[in-house]
């Protein structure tokens, strides 16, 4: 009637177990002997497998104990398969990523094995400082001679292998007067450092006997 509310009863949700359970009664009651096909629903209502009910019944619809059976066991173990191979098809296959993984990080470690085995190559110098430390032990020098020279060749060239005095002509790195002298250490001595360098400390040692020597003297005479 208007104005009236009824309220609304909700009935809870049969377990699987007494669902079973009143269908195989039903079964059992209807026929002497009869096997039910079961579709097992999900709780979010899909049909997740099948299932048997066998019952043996008397004619009356009545049975005993020992007149009925039902393969609630089997039913059981059947849906709770089938629930669990529908979740696994559905989860995601990390153990694939993970071998691809495994095997490109073994074959990484394997380069940088093959890399740790093959001979080392050293790359000779290219700054005309690093070229001068490096030619040091050549001449019986230690590193710390290696300040006196920088300072000395810093005031004559910085270090600059085109540097070239527009009075007396001096060349290159050591400022070689003339710029000649230098061939004796190598034909390149216009455009190569490494053969200024070269000439420079057998000029120093052959004339001031280290860097230092020299150094003192052009502190003197503002040229060596």
């Amino acid at each position: 009637m208007p104005g009236r509310h009824v309220k609304a009863r909700h009935r809870a949700p049969r377990s699987l177990k007494r669902s079973v359970s009143r269908l195989a009664g039903d079964v059992a009651s209807s026929a002497p002997q009869a096997t039910a096909a079961v579709a097992v629903v999900g709780a979010a209502g899909v049909a997740v497998g099948l299932g048997t009910i066998t019952a043996v019944g008397g004619g009356s619809g009545q049975s005993s104990p020992g007149q009925a059976s039902v393969d609630r066991v089997g039913l059981e173990q059947t849906v709770e398969r089938n629930r669990t191979d529908g979740v696994s098809r559905s989860l995601s296959r990390p153990p694939l990523v993970a071998k691809q993984r495994k095997s490109r990080s073994e074959a990484l470690t394997a380069t940088l094995q093959e890399m740790s085995g093959a001979d080392k190559v050293t790359v000779a110098p290219t700054d005309p400082r690093d070229i001068a430390m490096s030619k040091l032990s050549d001449f019986g020098w230690s590193t710390s001679e290696f300040p006196c020279l920088d300072a000395l060749w810093t005031r004559e060239s910085n270090w600059n292998y085109r540097a070239q005095n527009p009075y007396s002509g001096a060349y290159g790195i050591p400022q070689a007067l003339p710029a000649s002298k230098m061939a004796t250490a190598g034909g390149d001595y216009l455009t190569n450092p490494a053969t200024q360098i070269e000439w420079g400390l057998t000029y120093i040692q052959a004339r001031y006997g280290s860097p230092c020597g020299a150094w003192s003297y052009w502190q003197g005479y503002s040229s060596y």
